[in-house]
């Protein structure tokens, strides 16, 4: 009986050890590591979820970004070596597949769907708080993206009605979205001066306004 009990014991063990360990890490070529579960892999992009999250969003990487993808089994995929084509940036296609390769930034999907509303966020680049970044989210759940300085994200969420996106570092910042299928809207990021670090600063802006803010960041030079 005692026997039976350790080896129980040792099995629990061994499968929490493989329900941790069975993950896909994408290495990027900034050195940044995220542990995921790769689902499809392209000529010129890699699909996947977020590990701690398989139910969230699909993300995108194009392929010159990542370094090397380590699999649950042990293997990898290194593209570190993969030859880098030179594209002119495409700005009148109006997809989301249509990605200008400036800066950095990422799409959750090649395309809006009629189920799904698109919210591109940026943050333009200032010297005020610079070196702060911070996770944008939506409700109390998801995280749409990393704000960073002069980066964009363009996330597909089928999330509907009035939503809260709010971020907080020393301070909480919050505002309030009604977000409607097939719709595209525009957020604009950015610091505020705080008392110690600095505090988020979260606006919507106008599509009209948003969408010629939202390419100059993308064209911008990369952030170094």
């Amino acid at each position: 009986m005692k026997s039976r009990r350790i080896l129980l014991t040792i099995g629990l063990c061994l499968g929490w050890i493989l329900s941790v360990t069975a993950q896909d890490t994408i290495i990027l070529k900034t050195g940044d590591e995220i542990r995921s579960r790769v689902l499809e892999i392209g000529d010129a992009e890699v699909k996947y979820k977020k590990f701690e999250n398989p139910d969230g969003p699909l993300y995108v990487l194009g392929r010159a970004e990542i370094f090397m993808i380590k699999y649950e089994n042990g293997t990898k995929d290194v593209f570190g070596l993969d030859p880098v084509e030179s594209a002119e940036p495409v700005l009148e296609k109006e997809t989301l597949g249509a990605r200008p390769p400036a800066n950095e930034g990422y799409y959750t999907e090649e395309s809006s769907g009629g189920d799904y509303a698109v919210i591109n966020i940026y943050r333009p680049k200032k010297m005020t708080g610079s070196m702060l970044d911070y996770d944008l989210r939506l409700g109390d759940e998801w995280v749409l993206c990393k704000v960073k300085n002069n980066t964009w994200a363009s996330v597909q969420v089928n999330q509907t009605g009035l939503q809260k996106v709010w971020a907080k570092t020393e301070t909480r910042s919050e505002v309030f979205l009604n977000i409607e299928p097939g719709k595209v809207y525009y957020i604009r990021c950015g610091v505020k001066m705080g008392v110690m670090v600095g505090r988020p600063s979260i606006e919507i802006v106008p599509n009209e306004i948003g969408e010629a803010e939202f390419r100059e960041v993308q064209l911008s030079p990369p952030k170094k």
